[in-house]
């Protein structure tokens, strides 16, 4: 398969705006979850709920992630076959 086959294989599975999207999404739960350590030091009351939310955010991001990660390599896997049963 070419590159430029493989290319456009990949972006039906993944689009680059998914891709920039989730890793935004793990960017703000960090920041999120660091935000509220440093709040905690400071005793502010609502911290426990910022790291919450946070850590909540990026679990589910990452859930996501996974799963665009096994439909594709499902995909791939159906490919090899494919080719293989060709030869």
């Amino acid at each position: 398969m070419h590159k430029r086959q493989t290319e456009k294989n990949d972006t039906k599975l993944m689009k680059p705006t998914t891709k920039l999207v989730i890793n935004i999404l793990y960017a703000l739960a960090v920041c999120f979850i660091l935000l509220g350590i440093i709040l905690k030091f400071y005793n502010f009351s609502k911290s426990g709920l910022i790291i919450l939310i946070s850590f909540a955010v990026g679990t589910l991001t990452l859930i996501f992630d996974i799963t665009i990660l096994r439909r594709r390599a499902t995909y791939l896997e159906s490919e090899l076959k494919r080719r293989e049963e060709t030869k």
